[in-house]
């Protein structure tokens, strides 16, 4: 009796076996037949398309610095040892904005590839608003030549900013005439230009007299430019309120006898960025 107890646990063990061992197995052919799906199977890529494209457009400030357009140019140059030169920038803001114009920088040059920079324009308005004209004029004596005739153009680089909020006041000019002062009656005696008018202020700005910039553009009897003169107002003491006026005198500095006998009308422009 004891013996069969023995073979029938044995039988029972043996079977216990053959059932583990036949799940190990199963459960490991199931593995082997996942790895060779997932490796057989192309891998499916999910891109993720957004669904607005925000495009950065920069501000006019965070651009390249604006430019103003140069639609005329006058260079005059005459003298032999003193060599005297004046330039004429009339200039256009076709930029949709603003901009102050701080300055602009001429390269002289002469005929033997020598130059001289200068960059002390008088601008009359110093700030443009789209489409806005505005004139720019630079007077010296010339260190690098000794005869007008060596003369052989300039180029002018610019220095212009947007303008943000800020303003400038023009001032009404009427009444301008002008008179030529020889330094003697030679027939090829330099002389000054001397111009006369009155200034009106039409704006809610107090405008000091010591302030005013002004620019006298000289044109020949066909209207074409040939020249100008600048000046700050010697005003100290006096201040144009709204709707006030009172009259003004600029002189040129040296000017060829030659250019002065072929003006022919004086326009004056004024005004001031810093009133008072």
């Amino acid at each position: 009796m004891k013996n069969a107890i023995i073979v029938v646990l044995t039988f029972v063990i043996c079977l216990l076996l053959l059932a583990v061992g036949f799940l190990l197995w199963l459960n490991f052919f199931n593995e082997k037949e996942d790895q060779t799906s997932q490796s057989s199977s192309p891998t499916e890529v999910v891109q993720t398309v957004p669904s607005r494209v925000d495009i950065y457009s920069p501000s006019p400030e965070e651009s390249a610095p604006p430019m103003v357009s140069i639609v005329d140019k006058v260079d005059y140059v005459w003298g032999e040892q003193v060599v005297y030169g004046l330039t004429v920038l009339v200039v256009k803001n076709e930029n949709s904005f603003p901009v102050r114009v701080r300055d602009f920088n001429a390269i002289y040059k002469s005929v033997q590839d020598r130059t001289e920079e200068e960059d002390l324009f008088s601008v009359v308005p110093s700030i443009l608003q789209p489409g806005e004209v505005g004139y720019a004029v630079n007077t010296g004596i010339f260190t690098f030549i000794n005869f007008a005739e060596d003369f052989a153009g300039s180029d002018i680089e610019q220095d212009i900013l947007v303008a943000d909020s800020a303003s400038y006041t023009n001032l009404e000019v009427s009444n301008v005439s002008f008179s030529v002062e020889l330094y003697n009656e030679s027939n090829d005696t330099d002389g000054q230009l001397k111009v006369y008018g009155t200034m009106t202020n039409n704006s809610n700005v107090n405008v000091d007299g010591d302030k005013i910039e002004a620019i006298a553009l000289m044109y020949d009897s066909d209207n074409n430019l040939i020249g100008a003169l600048s000046e700050i107002l010697d005003k100290s003491g006096m201040r144009l309120r709204e709707g006030e006026q009172f009259d003004f005198a600029i002189d040129s500095f040296t000017l060829s006898r030659d250019i002065m006998d072929r003006t022919h009308r004086v326009d004056v422009y004024a005004g001031c960025a810093t009133c008072n």
